[in-house]
């Protein structure tokens, strides 16, 4: 496929945003999304939804110093073709039996802090029952995402009992409570957040990714999130088997979503294609639920119209 070049606007000048902050990057973080790109699967999505499937990604990326000194980050991409899936499930057990456990070490969770008053980001991660990371969502105001990341150590295994009690039983009783506290802080609190589960290999292999809406506000939807965290297992183990070698070699990234009792697969993608179930086309969530307005809906500023053309006052030429 043809590669482009992508102008991402992210710079060690001072830019402002649309909602008027002002922000620059260090030169150290260009450099690092330069190796990134070259030794990882980087796509290029939608407002920075990640339970969106992909629309292109990176093939790598480069900075350019100006003659002012300062840097400028530019990538190329290359845009993925889209076809159908097929259809799966991993439906969790009627009930989850307490058993021995082997620690679960590295896991962190991430935010974007600006979602977050100023005042109110540090206590949070205060608080936090897990190492906390800051993420960077190059917008205005970032859609509400809560990041669980996982490095996969393990191959074709069963996972018995609730996923998350090998953080260990202080850390997974309060991981739950902990996120729908800071769910209830932010900044335009009506959104839903997305809770992603992140499969990931610390040498840039395939990712799985579980995602599960969540309103802080309903306490239905709170109850579902458990749910769907004591479910985490059956993620851990397509894990596993992408890491056995179970899964098709090309195999880049893959999205699962919860829904109500068990995580459905919702698309898949490789280094040229995306693969996306017919269940998700039809289940896809509204982004509005997360991006507090509609999906990259433009400002406006006034309103301009056209004119039907008057064809009863021109004499036909013919």
């Amino acid at each position: 496929m043809n590669e482009y070049r992508i102008n991402p606007g992210v710079s060690t000048r001072t830019i402002q945003l649309t909602t008027g902050e002002r922000v620059r990057f260090a030169l150290k973080a260009l450099d690092s999304a330069v190796q990134q790109a070259g030794s990882r699967f980087v796509p290029i999505g939608t407002e920075h939804l990640p339970y969106l499937p992909p629309r292109a990604r990176v093939t790598r990326a480069e900075v350019i110093t100006a003659p002012d000194g300062e840097s400028d980050l530019v990538m190329y991409g290359q845009d993925l073709r889209f076809s159908r899936a097929a259809e799966m499930s991993l439906v969790p057990p009627s009930t989850y039996a307490p058993v021995p456990t082997e620690p679960l070490p590295g896991v962190t969770v991430a935010a974007e802090p600006r979602n977050y008053p100023a005042d109110v980001w540090p206590d949070i991660v205060a608080d936090a029952p897990l190492p906390v990371e800051e993420q960077a969502a190059w917008a205005g105001l970032p859609p509400l995402i809560w990041t669980i990341d996982i490095p996969i150590a393990w191959g074709a295994v069963k996972f018995a009992g609730a996923f998350f009690s090998r953080l260990g039983e202080e850390a997974a009783d309060g991981l739950l409570a902990w996120i729908n506290r800071a769910l209830r802080s932010t900044k335009h609190p009506e959104r839903e957040a997305l809770i992603q589960i992140r499969f990931y290999f610390k040498d840039g292999g395939p990712a799985v990714l579980g995602f599960a809406p969540v309103d802080a506000h309903s306490d239905a939807s709170v109850d579902g999130l458990r749910a769907a965290f004591d479910a985490a297992g059956l993620l851990a183990e397509f894990a596993g088997s992408v890491a056995a070698g179970q899964q098709p070699a090309q195999l880049r990234q893959c999205a699962f979503q919860w829904d109500a009792d068990q995580w459905r697969l919702a698309w898949w993608a490789t280094d040229d294609d995306v693969f996306i179930t017919s269940w998700f086309n039809t289940n896809c969530p509204d982004p509005q639920r997360f991006l507090g307005s509609p999906l990259m809906e433009p400002e406006t500023d006034g309103e301009a119209s056209l004119s039907p053309p008057n064809t009863e006052t021109q004499p036909d030429s013919s």
